[in-house]
């Protein structure tokens, strides 16, 4: 068969009042072969998305205002005209239907050939003829919905939700973005769909998306009736005396709910009775269309997605707040540890895992998001903790000498148990108190766990506070009594008529003490630096600090060419690798060297790892400097000489520089990103659903000194 290739032809042939040779014409088996088949295609692909009379009869006379008027226009010049170009439309269209299914048939692949994922993914990528693949897709679902008993799409309805998420399944939709992808396409498709009446849309003839089909239903006592006047006003239809029903669009949905939800009660009036009037509740039933259903209604982050999108935007008053501080890092790492915990869900009593914390993360120089993950966070369950070093180079060193800040830091923590000076932060309030505030702290989260942290970390930073166990002070004075009474040098240097004044200096933090008299602290730090009491305490079974000890350097070296921390930890690096007739290019290049140095407890070495991993994998150019370095270090070393000849000084200075900058390096990059990262979901709402559902999130965010705005942000 022969299509009419031109437009004017086309549309006569659809207008003609001669069904048979319709029939004749349709009938017949055609293929992509056929003479005029594709002419015919991109005709009616002109019509793309119409799906009513009204929108044919609208769309024609805008598209072919000619060819409309010879056919239509000039039908209104005669007597009934207006009748007659109604009839004339309606069979245009009725016609219009049959070629564009005869069409479909042939331009659409088998769906017996074609999965439902792969027809998802043909809809997303935009292969083929998009009103075909949706239509094959939704008869899919229609077949398999129409298994489902009619209207039980409630909420909370766990049989359909079930249904649902096995669909969602076959169609593999439960990666987000894809999810996402279709729901866009699905949006763009339907943007222009009219409303349908109730028995259009119960009748399922058609795909739909943009509106729900709503049931009240009312029990109604025999006898009593209410009193609907206002609700039909309001666009409801009277089904059955008990029973209101309306076609709404699906982002009014709940909007309208709720304000039935309002008025809660209806009044039930018996006339002619002596009865009292009684109350109802409603009992609200929503049919929502199945795509709208499948890529918005059962996904909990992407149902808010309606909400965000009905909000005035101008009525968020959110800005990103640029960061510039450790302080501010530290708040965002913070809020990402606890971005994906699982809270309350409002009015219920069950939980939710909110996923939140990956639409917070970003990734440096473009590497791959997992992988950038996997190098710099540790994730326990569903949440993520950046690795402790990197986020002391971020928290304590931003811009400067981030690597010797941080070692100094982990040594001073090591030193003052975090546990046991809560109890100190704690002792002035009452035991109630105590309780709610203990429990605050402890929940990671809001105003009294980040004056505790200030103030804990406050005097770790300055180093103001080593505090170190009882048992260990008391060991302490009773090897100074014996040095004493052997008339041997004592430990502490105390002399015996101020051991009472030394032993009232002592605060107590828990099991811990530290002197609140700087000579006696002094005194106790150099004395619990002395390795000769190190085994004292550990041959009696008191612990030291497994940290502090770590990351005291131990190896034999001149303080004086080793001035600084990060130089004592490379000195100790250097020893260690000899001790294992290894190089340190050989020990910073172990593949498994991130695996092993994550495991605690952090050592020196370990920190020279990690800086070094840093350094060559997330600063450019940086690779071949700190490898240069390396080498001349372990040039020296092969050479015999020792830690304190001049070369091997000035190698790890050079070495030592290079990591310091390093880090300072991706301290810097890191916090660009982060104010990339922040501005973005200030400029792109739309792209972070689930971040925009969380008001604990965003309240945390605010609070954070990372996004300014206000209470409504958190009700949108």
């Amino acid at each position: 068969m022969n299509f009419p290739h031109r437009p004017s032809e086309f549309f006569k042939w659809i207008s003609d009042d001669n069904p048979a040779m319709m029939n004749h014409l349709l009938s017949k088996p055609i293929t992509k072969e056929t003479g005029n088949t594709k002419s015919g295609k991109r005709l009616v692909n002109n019509f793309k998305g119409i799906n009513s009379e009204d929108e044919f009869e609208e769309h024609f006379e805008e598209k072919f205002p000619k060819i409309f008027e010879d056919i239509i226009g000039k039908l209104g010049e005669e007597n009934n005209g207006a009748s007659l170009q109604a009839k004339k439309i309606e069979k245009m269209y009725a016609n219009f239907q049959l070629v564009r299914k005869k069409l479909q048939e042939t331009y659409s692949r088998p769906q017996e050939h074609l999965s439902n994922s792969e027809i998802v993914k043909r809809i997303i990528n935009e292969d083929g003829v998009e009103a075909d693949n949706i239509q094959d897709l939704y008869e899919f679902l229609m077949k398999k919905d129409r298994t489902q008993p009619k209207m039980t799409k409630k909420y909370d309805n766990s049989k359909r939700a079930t249904f649902i998420k096995g669909l969602k399944e076959n169609l593999g939709l439960n990666d987000r973005t894809t999810l996402v992808k279709l729901k866009n396409k699905l949006e763009n498709y339907f943007s222009g769909e009219t409303k349908p009446s109730i028995s259009r849309y119960l009748r399922d003839e058609r795909p739909n998306y943009s509106f729900a089909y709503v049931q009240l239903n009312f029990v109604i006592p025999e006898g009593g009736e209410i009193n609907f006047k206002a609700m039909r006003k309001d666009g409801w239809s009277q089904n059955k005396e008990e029973v209101l029903e309306k076609i709404i669009e699906v982002t009014k949905v709940v909007e309208e709910l709720d304000k039935i939800k309002k008025e809660e009660r209806f009044e039930i009036v018996f006339k002619d009775s002596d009865r009292k009037n009684e109350t109802t509740t409603v009992m609200p039933l929503v049919d929502f269309p199945i795509f709208y259903e499948i890529v918005v209604q059962s996904d909990y982050v992407m149902r808010n997605v309606v909400r965000l999108k009905r909000t005035d935007k101008s009525s968020i008053n959110i800005k990103n707040i640029k960061v510039t501080t450790p302080a501010q890092i530290e708040n965002y790492l913070t809020v990402l540890e606890m971005a994906n915990q699982k809270v309350k869900v409002k009015g219920t009593k069950s939980k939710t895992r909110e996923q939140v914390a990956e639409s917070l993360m970003f990734s440096l120089n473009n590497q791959n998001m997992k992988g950038f993950i996997k190098n710099v966070y540790n994730k326990k369950g569903s949440q993520y903790f950046m690795l402790p070093l990197y986020k002391q180079f971020l928290s304590q060193g931003t811009f400067t000498n981030p690597i010797e800040k941080s070692i100094q830091f982990i040594k001073h923590s090591s030193a003052i148990d975090r546990s046991s000076y809560l109890q100190e932060y704690l002792s002035d309030k009452s035991i109630e108190e105590r309780k709610k505030a203990k429990a605050r702290i402890n929940s990671g989260e809001g105003a009294e766990f980040r004056n505790f942290t200030k103030d804990y970390e406050s005097k770790i930073k300055t180093g103001e506070i080593d505090a170190w166990d009882k048992k260990g002070i008391e060991l302490l004075l009773e090897l100074d009594k014996e040095h004493i009474e052997n008339e041997e040098e004592n430990l502490v240097k105390i002399k015996p008529n101020e051991l009472e004044r030394f032993k009232s200096s002592l605060v107590s933090i828990g099991n811990l003490r530290y002197s609140k008299e700087k000579k006696y602290q002094d005194l106790l730090n150099s004395v619990y630096r002395d390795e000769e009491f190190q085994d004292a305490l550990e041959a009696t079974g008191i612990p030291l600090a497994t940290e502090q000890k770590q990351m005291t350097a131990t190896v034999e070296m001149d303080k004086n060419n080793y001035n600084t921390s990060l130089k004592q930890a490379i000195a100790q690096t250097i020893g260690w690798t000899k001790r294992g007739n290894s190089t340190m290019e050989e020990y910073l290049r172990v593949s498994t060297g991130t695996v092993d140095a994550r495991k605690k407890p952090l050592t020196l070495m370990k920190v020279i790892y990690l800086s070094n991993f840093i350094g060559t994998r997330y600063v450019s150019g940086n690779e071949g400097g700190l490898r240069s370095a390396v080498k001349k270090i372990d040039s020296a070393i092969s050479e015999g000489l020792s830690l304190d000849e001049p070369t091997t000084v000035r190698a790890v200075d050079a070495f030592a520089k290079l990591l310091e900058k390093s880090i300072t390096e991706f301290n810097k990059k890191f916090t660009e990103e982060l104010n990339n990262k922040l501005k973005d979901i200030v400029t792109n709402k739309e792209t972070y659903y689930n971040l925009y559902h969380s008001k604990k999130v965003l309240d945390e965010l605010i609070e954070g000194n990372l996004l300014e705005g206000g209470d409504e942000l958190g009700n949108s």
